[in-house]
C-alpha cells in the first residue's frame, strides 16, 4: 500500500487516498512484483524464470493479463479456463485440508489449554509490525492524514470475534496517532512504573512528544511525571526521556535523564 501510495502521488499527483484492506495485509511486508506476457505475480526470484509462463498456473496468487478487445463471452470463457485445476490445484487443496485439520486440532487443544490462563485479548497474528506501523506513518505525511480513508474488510460472515475487534482499535490508534501501550520494564521484563492517561503530540518535521503521569511501582505514593521529545529518522525514534519528581518536597526535580537511539 506505501508504495502504490508513492506511485499514485507521484505519477498522478493524487490528493486522496482509499485504503482497502483486511486484517492479514498489515503481517505482509513490502514484496516485489514481478511479470511475464501472460500475468503478473508477487516475484519469488530466479525461479521465476525458471518456470517461464507456468509462473501463471503454479503460483498462488496472479494477476492475468487479458486482451481488451475480447468480447464478455471469450473474457469469461478464458477466466473459466484460468481456473485452478488438474493434480497441481488438487494437490494444493489437499495440503490446505490438512493444514487446516492440523490447525483446528491445535485450536482445540489450546482453548483447553487456556481455559485458566488470563482472558487478556490478544491479536490472531500478533502484534501489528513496526514496517506497518512506519507504513502508516509515512502515508498519512504524503497525502495528509485527513485526506486518507481506511477501510477494513471483514474476512468472514457474521460479528467480528475479540481478536478481530481488538486489532481494529490498534490499527484505529496507529491511524489517530492514538498511545494504546506504553511501559517501562526491567531486563526481566518486568514493570517498573505504570503510565497514567498518556498523551501523545505530533509536531513538524516528524517529531513529537509524550507526557503522563506516572506510578513508580516501589514507591506509589511518589508524584512523579514521564516525558519524552522525540523525532523519527529512518524509521527510527530518537529523542531525550526526562522523568521528574512533581511532589510537594521538591517539585521539578529531575530523577532520570536520558538518551535514546
Amino acid at each position: 500500500f506505501l508504495e502504490s501510495s508513492k506511485h499514485s502521488k507521484k505519477y498522478y499527483n493524487a490528493s486522496k487516498n482509499i485504503i482497502f484492506f483486511i486484517e492479514h495485509n498489515a503481517y505482509r511486508p513490502y514484496q516485489r512484483m514481478s511479470k511475464n506476457r501472460s500475468c503478473s505475480f508477487y516475484s519469488n526470484g530466479i525461479l521465476d524464470n525458471i518456470l517461464g509462463p507456468l509462473t501463471c498456473k503454479t503460483y498462488g496468487i496472479v494477476w492475468h493479463h487479458i486482451d481488451l478487445k475480447k468480447s464478455d463471452k471469450e473474457i469469461l470463457d478464458k477466466a473459466k479456463y484460468l481456473q485452478q485445476y488438474g493434480v497441481l490445484a488438487s494437490f494444493n487443496k489437499f495440503l490446505k485440508e490438512v493444514k487446516n485439520s492440523s490447525t483446528k486440532k491445535n485450536i482445540v487443544q489450546n482453548k483447553i489449554e487456556n481455559k485458566y490462563k488470563s482472558k487478556e485479548v490478544k491479536l490472531r497474528f500478533g502484534e501489528i509490525p513496526s514496517y506497518t506501523k512506519n507504513a502508516i506513518s509515512k502515508i498519512n505525511n504524503i497525502y495528509n492524514k485527513k485526506n486518507v480513508l481506511y477501510v477494513q474488510l471483514p474476512e468472514k460472515v457474521g460479528k467480528p470475534n475479540k481478536s478481530a475487534l481488538e486489532f481494529t482499535k490498534k490499527l484505529e490508534a496507529l491511524v489517530d496517532n492514538k498511545i494504546t501501550d506504553i511501559s517501562m520494564k526491567d531486563s526481566n521484563d518486568i514493570d517498573l512504573v505504570k503510565f497514567s492517561k498518556p498523551r501523545f503530540k505530533l509536531l513538524k518535521e516528524n517529531k513529537f512528544s509524550i507526557r503522563s503521569h506516572i506510578i513508580v511501582i516501589d514507591s506509589p505514593a511518589d508524584s512523579v511525571r514521564f516525558d519524552f521529545k522525540g523525532q523519527i529518522q529512518d524509521n527510527k525514534i530518537i529523542g531525550e526521556t526526562a522523568i521528574t519528581y512533581t511532589g510537594s518536597d521538591a517539585p521539578g526535580t529531575v530523577i532520570v535523564k536520558a538518551k535514546t537511539k
